[in-house]
């Protein structure tokens, strides 16, 4: 590190003398080549090859691939309503188009043209069910030709690999499966492991939106927590909530699956600084529902209750009270102030509740 900076050092020297420009030292970033950075788009680093060596490499940068995201949903879903869906799929072909024109040189352009496929058809599906007022399903069947969306002869969505998307949305019955598995279907970190940490430590989506691989705990022999930063969370006080044994597991497992996305040795640990879930939060109900859907959860419950993200936390407070979990510690685990808070308002016991504590009684 200090051989580096020295570089920089005489660098910015010479910049000064010969050229007579200034270089700011606070925009300079002084890193290992093996950890990587990120520049005008790519993220450049040195990695293992199927050799065996140490080779260069240079990949799409995480901030391209949020950029992409963004713009795909710009160009696409956040029009004016007015606005055609042939005129939406041809501003969302341009940014296909520009985009995989300029990142084809990456060595993980293959890898990640395929997902972005599924995405970018996922983000046309929303602008289009959202424009005409359909459902999904009616969607994939007016649009989804030959291995596309395409709104005529002449205006189809480009794709990052410019091939057609082998993919069989069709059920049993041979009919279009109108949810297609939901997150999972368009590559994202949606999953299970995403619900069960919403779930089982009642972390609220705003708060999972700001974690970090440091704020993850899963060394053996401690108990396995997660730490929420005051700052990010609702009540502006820092909370530290221990995890399931079986979450815990399935968390190394995802920290594993986003080295590996991110071809780092096993040497070398991720950043404690990168993003736990690659999401879109604003959207995640969207991708909730298109999740239950698959799963064969029906959105409204006979009661008229609705299946949403927020509702987890009032599954996690029923659950405990099933479980036996005294009030107090419901309470702390819930991060409420108030103790009917989290009994009348979040705990939800039925007849059959009530009727194993009747049964618990002694017989006289």
């Amino acid at each position: 590190m200090q051989y580096a900076e020295a570089i920089r050092d005489e660098i910015r020297e010479f910049l000064r003398r010969e050229c007579g420009l200034e270089l700011s030292v606070e925009k300079t970033h002084v890193t290992h080549i093996q950890d990587g950075y990120e520049f005008l788009g790519f993220r450049l680093s040195r990695e293992i090859g199927q050799s065996g060596k140490h080779v260069p490499k240079i990949n799409v940068g995480l901030k391209a691939l949020r950029n992409v995201w963004e713009r795909l949903n710009e160009a696409m879903r956040y029009r004016p309503h007015q606005e055609s869906v042939a005129m939406r799929i041809q501003r969302g072909s341009a940014v296909v188009r520009g985009w995989a024109n300029y990142f084809c040189i990456a060595h993980n352009f293959t890898d990640l043209a395929g997902t972005l496929d599924h995405v970018s058809l996922w983000t046309a599906l929303k602008a289009i069910c959202r424009k005409l007022d359909i459902p999904t399903g009616t969607a994939m069947k007016r649009f989804y030709r030959n291995g596309g969306i395409q709104v005529d002869e002449a205006c189809r969505l480009e794709q990052f690999t410019g091939k057609p998307m082998k993919l069989d949305y069709r059920g049993p019955d041979g009919q279009i499966n109108q949810y297609v598995l939901g997150a999972r279907a368009i590559g994202h970190d949606v999953s299970t492991v995403l619900y069960d940490a919403t779930r089982k430590p009642t972390i609220r989506r705003n708060e999972m939106a700001t974690l970090t691989v440091g704020s993850l705990c899963l060394d053996e022999g401690e108990n396995p927590h997660v730490k929420v930063v005051g700052r990010h969370a609702k009540s502006a006080k820092a909370a530290t909530l221990p995890l399931r044994a079986d979450l815990a597991d399935e968390m190394r497992k995802h920290i594993a699956s986003l080295a590996t996305a991110r071809r780092r040795p096993q040497s070398s640990p991720l950043p404690p600084e990168t993003p736990l879930f690659h999401v879109d939060w604003r959207n995640l109900l969207r991708t909730l529902n298109l999740d239950i859907a698959a799963a064969g959860i029906p959105k409204v419950d006979a009661q008229g209750r609705t299946v949403d993200v927020h509702g987890m936390r009032h599954t996690f407070a029923t659950l405990m009270a099933r479980s036996g979990v005294m009030p107090a510690t419901a309470q702390k685990l819930m991060r409420h102030s108030d103790i009917r808070l989290t009994m009348n308002i979040y705990t939800h016991l039925d007849l059959a509740d009530t009727a194993g504590a009747v049964a618990a009684l002694p017989t006289f």
